[in-house]
């Protein structure tokens, strides 16, 4: 059965070495018969917006969706 994942990236700021929280890549991770494949989504957002439970933005975010998909 393949399944598909979406997270964020989780990156370390080059000089401050703290995790980066704000425009961070969301990357989709796609699996099917043992085998996975990581993707870029080419989309960035701040971690406040990202809801990791659904794997998708916030409903509160601006521009995010108030109702169902």
């Amino acid at each position: 059965m393949a399944t598909a994942k979406f997270f964020i990236e989780k990156r370390r700021d080059k000089t401050t070495g703290k995790i980066k929280t704000e425009n961070v890549p969301i990357r989709l991770v796609f699996s099917f018969n043992g085998l996975s494949l990581t993707l870029t989504t080419g989309e960035k957002i701040n971690a406040k917006h990202w809801d990791q439970k659904s794997q998708r933005v916030r409903k509160t975010a601006r521009g995010g969706k108030t109702g169902a998909y």
